[in-house]
């Protein structure tokens, strides 16, 4: 609603650990010079083994325990990219912003200490500070000193530069070459977009044409606030004292007036008092809130959210006409969860492209589950990873299911998980059963309950249960018991 403009960051991130590594050596025409693999001479300690001459250095690389990859949320107001690109292919620079405390950039390795020493660090958010004197929002103030900054991915050259407003000395860090191989080189898929312009990727957003509408709102429930203020019982006294302090006392509370006796004589305290009338206020606040309600439907109606979604739909109506609504309510929804949709898929395809380039081949076994395969599929294991590895072999397609992006039903969740847990208790069962008759049909069974779960989308937290099940009947098939010793001849002890 406000950005009409949307997109999400992939991250990579890993500590990096020193190993060995092994450099082959070439002798040269000078006896005491060795050349490496670039034919440079290599002018460290040179050994020699069985393979032949080689040197020994470190490198840095990653910890596989504490390599990630996640999502990282790109803000419409905080990324930029080329200014007159017309599409998503015309951009040929996008800056991602990051926000370290002085800990955490010390801590990261990313930048060199000479660097960190020289950076002016921050103790104060300088634009949030300038949008709370404009009454936007209130100043962020950090506890300790920070830098901010900008990655930026330079499409022509193919690297990666960080640069920070605060210090223009030079670059954070040196230039890093195309870290991550991705198809489109950014870390991030195409932008979502609504009312998408023709000439350039600035859309003009819906809350820009319901800003007056949604003012008027604000300014209708400052007015309310303030007459229900007003509205408060208020009185013109007969000067006198004892009464003013006997109306401003608070409840069950007793005073001693000294003209008692002049006040009955005057008819009472009701001749004596004279309330100032209300009704106009009170008037004025029910047709506020009438114009409240109608602005209120109007908002909702410009922004696609009909009455039958916000529960406000007539009770009287027919079902007929109540399921119509419905599904021309859906239907307004159905360009903007495509898109997103489209988002996630692309998001996700990102990560797996990611993932297979720096996940080794154990740590996508052990995601991919590798041990609860079959043989079969774990012989297939390996060459199907060399080609989904390959860049002209490999295809990765995902779908996203549409279920996944509407409104969550938690009725309709509750009795899908009860059925799934029926199905799942009912299938163990019956697998415990056959598996005691026969152990092949008992694992034919398995694999038939794992498929059921496949298709459940509450399925997924018994699949491992069956697959360990699975294996287990697989083990015991490849290697069964021992029958043991057969039952003694009673005839021959006879």
């Amino acid at each position: 609603l406000h950005a009409a403009k949307a997109t999400a960051q992939i991250v990579y991130e890993a500590q990096m650990v020193k190993q060995p590594k092994r450099i082959a050596l070439m002798p040269s025409e000078n006896p005491d010079v060795f050349l490496d693999e670039k034919s440079q001479p290599y002018l460290d300690d040179v050994q020699q083994d069985e393979q032949g001459y080689f040197g020994m250095t470190e490198v840095d690389v990653a910890d596989e325990e504490s390599q990630k990859i996640y999502i990282a949320p790109a803000g419409y107001d905080e990324i930029l990219h080329t200014p007159n690109a017309r599409s998503f292919q015309d951009i040929k620079a996008m800056a991602y912003p990051f926000r370290y405390t002085k800990d955490e950039a010390y801590a990261s390795g990313k930048f060199d200490e000479t660097v960190l020493t020289a950076y002016p660090w921050k103790t104060k958010d300088q634009k949030a500070i300038k949008d709370r004197d404009q009454g936007q929002e209130d100043a962020l103030e950090s506890a300790e000193p920070y830098m901010d900054g900008y990655e930026i991915y330079c499409k022509n050259t193919k690297h990666v530069y960080w640069v920070s407003e605060s210090y223009r000395e030079n670059f954070l860090r040196p230039a890093k070459p195309d870290p991550y191989q991705f198809k489109d080189f950014f870390p991030s898929p195409p932008f979502i977009m609504q009312n998408k312009p023709r000439k350039h990727l600035y859309p003009r957003p819906a809350y820009i044409h319901l800003r007056p509408t949604l003012d008027q709102l604000n300014l209708m429930y400052e007015r309310v606030f303030e007459l229900i203020d007003a509205v408060r019982r208020r009185a013109i006294v007969d000067g006198d004292e004892d009464i003013v302090r006997l109306l401003n006392a608070g409840e069950l509370e007793f005073i001693s007036a000294k003209s008692l006796k002049s006040i009955v004589e005057k008819g009472g305290l009701d001749k004596m008092i004279w309330y100032l009338p209300v009704q106009e206020l009170v008037q004025a606040i029910s047709e506020l809130n009438a114009l409240e309600d109608r602005f209120q439907n109007n908002a909702s109606q410009w922004q696609g959210v009909p009455d039958i979604l916000r529960g406000a739909s007539d009770p009287i109506e027919a079902m007929g006409t109540q399921q119509i609504k419905s599904t021309a309510a859906q239907d307004r929804f159905k360009v903007s969860k495509k898109d997103v949709q489209r988002l996630a898929r692309d998001l996700i395809e990102m990560m797996v492209d990611l993932a297979l380039q720096v996940f080794s081949d154990e740590k996508i076994a052990r995601i991919c589950g590798y041990q609860y395969m079959n043989p079969d599929d774990q012989q297939r294991f390996k060459p199907a990873l060399d080609a989904l590895r390959s860049d002209t072999e490999r295809v990765i397609r995902i779908d996203i299911e549409t279920d996944s992006m509407t409104f969550v039903d938690e009725g309709l969740k509750a009795a899908q998980m009860g059925a799934t847990i029926s199905s799942f208790m009912q299938g163990m069962q019956e697998i415990g059963r056959i598996r005691r008759e026969d152990p092949k049909l008992a694992l034919i069974a398995a694999k038939a309950l794992l498929l059921t779960l496949e298709q459940s989308s509450s399925g997924k937290e018994f699949q491992d249960d069956v697959k360990a099940l699975s294996k287990e009947i697989e083990d015991e098939l490849q290697n069964p018991p021992d029958p043991g010793p057969p039952p003694p001849d009673y005839e021959m002890l006879k």
